[in-house]
């Protein structure tokens, strides 16, 4: 009869079902009512088990009272149930259902309030399933091998959950996420072969970053990488080793990491491999790595070189001018390791063979450096290349000419044809006659010698005027000097010059005072010559040997207007500011400054225009500063508005400097070195 009534209820649950009054359980884990038929099913199966506990049948009943509960999410009713089973059977199929079947209910119903946001509910379910699956896990005789396991996923599983709700539903302080991050750490000691292993010591080391405890995310990330080399997450730690050891200074290892992210995956997250490994080359070089960093630079060019192509929609698009820029660098580089000859083969191959990307300033500085090298090495050919870089400057367009850094380089072409051209000019003499002659005899003689030396001086003139205007640097600077100083030596060749033995006082004292006169006007030209050379100098902040000298001859030349100069800065009371600049200006010190900090600017393809006037007013900031730092006078309290504290003008200036290296920050900091600077 008991069986009867089971089957029976069991047919009218059907006709129920037909008739829409059987409810589907949801999955959110919220009870759902049984129908009558439903509830009249699970009558019979409770009775049943209650007056025949010892039959064979007792237990399939059981199961199937439980798997009803369970399928209207009444978890707790089912769970029961389900316990009964197990402990009449461990051995039985339904002992194993019914495992899985509890385990699954405390599942849902955590998933279920995780969804709602009921955290540390959530969270008690989640250890509730932990405790139930290593206790399955541990009791003798139930479940397979392979059931055991599966216990073990559910522990390890569970016990991450765990970490993960409490974090939750907490405030997320950073005490929240190191508690959280130190349970992630301790779940994966005790369950290291956990599915989700990798991912939680992914987790934890991005807590441990969130709070700045750089030390234990890199050990995190070491874990991963160590441990789970087939993790999703691996690639990805790989990339954030290499940016946290860069962040630390660890140049060397960043680019090693940089460089692993590159062969791992080089398409890694869009541009992330192409942005390490062109880090990694930029490191290696900058340690002194040459040989890596032209292999980085290689296996860039060989493995981006597409990108050429993005020139197509944005000229200045970065990952473009990156690859336009690679054929030029490796001969850089390769100047810098003392190769010689590989530099020379190579800044010549560029320019012999232009891409159709070469910009004319990259082509011109190639030109440059290779002229430069072979120079060096005593190749006289330089003069040859120095022309036919001069041809190829003429076919640019006016725009390209009026470059400002071309220009710089043509200039340095120019002077140095000047310099050749014109290097016998100051051995010329004007030697007069040594034998007697007529005194029309011995004019004429020495006419004819001072207009050699004249028409050679005006020549040299010309050629070095041409740099002059070009106005272009230290080269300008430079022939500036150069004509001052064939205008001394022109003076001083005639101030020298033989006087005929045969002549008597009154005519040698006459050509005396004639060679006076001529010797007069080219030492004035010279000044002009020296003072233009300042003037100009001191307008572009650019200073070299050659404003030294300048600056020492117009001491000698116009002692009123420029007295001697020394190392010392006299007291600030008495002297004024233009004088104080000038020996300032005078010190090795300064010049050394320049000459480091604004003529050795690099201008490979990765320095745009606007970053080399940066660098630029960079330079001229130190320098100002540079003023206060070795001799600022100090300053009374201010009585009018034209006085200021310079101390606190340069202070301005390089906290101006310290937030960031953007252009209004630069001019800020110019305005402020300005003002210091005028004390």
């Amino acid at each position: 009869c008991a069986e009867a009534a089971i089957f029976a209820a069991a047919e009218l649950v059907k006709f129920d079902a037909k008739e829409g009054k059987v409810l589907k359980r949801k999955g959110d884990g919220e009870p759902v009512a049984l129908s009558e038929w439903e509830t009249k099913k699970l009558s019979s199966l409770d009775r049943y088990a209650s007056l025949f506990p010892d039959k064979k049948n007792t237990i399939k009943h059981i199961y199937e009272s439980g798997y009803l509960l369970y399928d209207k999410n009444l978890f707790a009713q089912s769970s029961e149930r389900f316990r009964i089973v197990i402990g009449l059977d461990t051995k039985s199929s339904q002992a194993i259902k019914a495992a899985n079947l509890i385990l699954s209910a405390l599942d849902v119903a955590a998933q279920a309030k995780e969804k709602r946001g009921d955290y540390i509910a959530a969270a008690a379910d989640f250890v509730a399933l932990r405790d139930t699956a290593k206790a399955f896990r541990e009791q003798e005789g139930l479940g397979s091998k392979k059931f055991k396991k599966e216990m073990l996923s559910y522990v390890e599983t569970s016990s991450l959950k765990e970490v993960e709700m409490v974090y939750n539903g907490s405030s997320k302080t950073d005490a929240d996420k190191r508690k959280a991050a130190d349970s992630y750490i301790a779940v994966v000691q005790d369950y290291p072969d956990s599915n989700t292993a990798d991912l939680a010591i992914n987790t934890s080391a991005v807590y441990y970053y969130d709070i700045k405890d750089f030390d234990s995310s890199m050990k995190s990330r070491h874990l991963l990488i160590d441990k789970y080399p087939k993790s999703s997450k691996f690639t990805e730690n790989v990339a954030e080793l290499g940016f946290a050891y860069e962040n630390m200074a660890q140049f060397e290892k960043a680019a090693e990491w940089y460089e692993k992210l590159f062969e791992i995956d080089k398409d890694y997250n869009d541009r992330a491999a192409k942005d390490a490994l062109h880090r990694a080359s930029v490191f290696r070089e900058r340690l002194g790595q040459y040989d890596k960093a032209i292999s980085n630079k290689r296996k860039y060019l060989k493995n981006y070189s597409k990108d050429i192509k993005r020139f197509q929609n944005d000229p200045k698009d970065d990952l473009a001018q990156r690859v336009n820029g690679i054929p030029y660098d490796i001969p850089v580089i390769l100047q810098k390791s003392g190769d010689t000859s590989g530099a020379i083969k190579g800044f010549y191959a560029y320019f012999s063979k232009p891409s159709k990307t070469a910009t004319p300033l990259m082509l011109f500085t190639a030109r440059k450096n290779y002229g430069e090298l072979i120079k060096e090495s005593g190749n006289k050919d330089v003069y040859k290349h120095w022309n036919f870089t001069l041809r190829e400057y003429d076919k640019l367009s006016d725009e390209d000419k009026n470059d400002p850094m071309i220009k710089y380089i043509i200039s340095e072409v120019k002077f140095d044809l000047a310099v050749k051209e014109n290097s016998k000019y100051f051995d010329l003499k004007i030697e007069g006659v040594k034998g007697r002659g007529s005194l029309s005899y011995v004019q004429k003689q020495l006419n004819k010698q001072i207009k050699n030396k004249k028409k050679s001086l005006d020549e040299l003139k010309v050629q070095f005027g041409e740099v002059v205007a070009l106005n272009a640097g230290k080269y300008t600077i430079a022939a500036a000097v150069e004509i001052a100083k064939a205008e001394d030596n022109y003076a001083d060749a005639v101030m020298n010059a033989g006087l005929p033995p045969s002549f008597d006082e009154d005519q040698k004292e006459m050509l005396r005072m004639r060679f006076e006169d001529i010797a007069y006007r080219h030492h004035e030209n010279a000044a002009n010559a020296y003072k233009e050379a300042l003037d100009f100098a001191f307008k572009g902040h650019t200073y070299t040997k050659a404003t030294e000298y300048a600056t020492q001859r117009l001491g000698k030349l116009r002692p009123d207007d420029y007295p001697e100069l020394t190392e010392t800065l006299i007291t600030p009371d008495f002297t004024t500011q233009s004088k104080r600049s000038r020996e300032f200006l005078s010190t090795k010190w300064s010049l050394q400054l320049h000459d480091l900090i604004l003529l050795n600017v690099p201008l490979t393809n990765s320095w745009s225009l606007k970053e080399r006037l940066m660098f630029k007013k960079y330079s001229l900031v130190l320098v100002l500063g540079s003023v206060l730092l070795t001799g600022c006078p100090k300053q009374s309290a201010p009585t009018s508005p034209d006085q200021i504290d310079p101390k606190k003008e340069f202070m301005s200036g390089v906290k101006a400097l310290q937030k960031s290296k953007k252009q209004e920050n630069y001019d800020k900091a110019f305005d402020y070195f300005q003002r210091a600077s005028e004390f």
